[in-house]
């Protein structure tokens, strides 16, 4: 099994069950950073950095399910 595949809805792991910076909505999405053409709209889960997860509450939507970790 390939460590990630590349669909039509971005950048997949299978083994993790998540999208990297999907560009279609996903049930799980880790984001790597958040400008616009990463971080978009309409994903079920955000997954993101502490210091990303203000910057997509805001340019998302402060409604949005969005866990965030500190690497440190």
């Amino acid at each position: 099994m390939k460590l990630i595949t590349f669909t039509n809805k971005g950048i997949y792991c299978p083994q993790g069950k998540f999208y990297i910076d999907p560009w279609r909505p996903v049930d799980l999405a880790v984001i790597t950073h958040g400008h616009a053409d990463h971080a978009r709209w309409g994903m079920k889960k955000y997954l993101c950095h502490h210091f990303t997860k203000p910057i997509l509450h805001q340019r998302i939507s402060p409604d949005i399910e969005c866990q965030d970790f500190a690497i440190w």
